[in-house]
């Protein structure tokens, strides 16, 4: 038997098991015309269709293609959908990055690279949590501010 979930605003008066989904694998629309690499980060736009991270009014992260990409650029959005894993940090690139950089909010400026000044629509990629390189971070996109 299957119980609903509860109503937003109100208090529970018995034990009510609710739907979750744990962090990790699911799957996304995608946008009309795009294509996604494996390997590429990805934001939900204001549709909810998956788009290549960017600086882009109204994108939120979703997830990296971590196992296969999904090439949708002949066709509508929603034709196909993307697995999408949430639950990873994150190896990007970039650069002006030194170890003061660890713990600073990272911005999205294309599908693989951040930077920690403020971009234009400042689309958060997430918290840098290791130092590589000048040109390489970790970034976890569970921590957000």
């Amino acid at each position: 038997m299957s119980t609903p979930a509860p109503v937003v605003g109100t208090f529970l008066a018995a034990d009510t098991p609710v739907p979750v989904r744990k962090p990790g694998l699911h799957p996304v629309p995608v946008a009309a015309s795009v294509q996604i690499f494996q390997g590429s980060c990805c934001c939900v736009d204001s549709n909810g269709n998956a788009q290549l991270a960017g600086d882009q009014v109204g994108y939120v992260y979703a997830g990296i293609a971590e196992f296969e990409g999904a090439n949708n650029s002949s066709g509508t959005a929603g034709a196909i959908s993307v697995m999408l894993n949430d639950a990873m940090q994150v190896h990007v690139g970039g650069s002006g990055f030194t170890q003061a950089s660890v713990g600073l909010i990272a911005y999205w400026i294309s599908d693989c690279q951040v930077q920690t000044a403020s971009t234009t629509n400042s689309i958060i990629a997430g918290k840098i949590v290791q130092f590589i390189s000048s040109t390489e971070v970790i970034v976890d996109p569970r921590i957000r501010n």
